[in-house]
C-alpha cells in the first residue's frame, strides 16, 4: 500500500507514493488508522485451503505482473506466517504452490482473533 506526500519544500512537483508501514503484514496502516484485510487477501487465503499456483492467485487479484504480485501481495502473507510455498527452497520454480498454514486458517475461522 502506498499513501501520497507532497515535497516538503512546498513546490508543486506531482505527489509521489510513499510506503507505508503494516502490522503482521496483513492488517495495513491508513493515514494512522487500521483497516480489515483487503477483499482480495481474503479470497486469495480462501483460495490457499488447497495448494494453488502463483498464476491462480494473480487472477484473483486481477494482477499481471508475477513479480510484484509475488513482492506486493504475497511476501506479506508470507511473511505473516499466513500462508507457507510448498517448495520454498525455490520460491520461483515453475512447480510452485502455495497452501495455508494453521495460522491462516485461524484467521480465515475466526477473524476477530488476528
Amino acid at each position: 500500500m502506498a499513501s501520497l506526500v507532497t515535497p516538503q519544500d512546498g513546490t508543486s512537483q506531482a505527489p509521489v507514493a510513499a510506503p507505508v508501514g503494516t502490522k503482521s503484514g496483513l492488517e495495513w496502516h491508513h493515514a494512522g488508522t487500521k483497516s480489515a484485510p483487503s477483499r482480495h487477501q481474503v479470497e486469495i487465503l480462501r483460495k490457499c485451503m488447497e495448494e494453488s499456483p502463483i498464476s491462480e492467485l494473480m487472477g484473483i487479484a486481477g494482477r499481471t505482473d508475477r513479480t510484484k504480485f509475488r513482492n506486493q501481495v504475497l511476501q506479506p502473507l508470507l511473511d505473516a506466517g499466513l500462508v507457507e510455498m510448498t517448495v520454498p527452497d525455490k520460491p520461483t520454480s515453475r512447480l510452485q504452490k502455495y497452501r495455508l498454514t494453521s495460522k491462516g486458517q485461524q484467521l480465515i475461522n475466526d477473524p476477530g482473533s488476528a
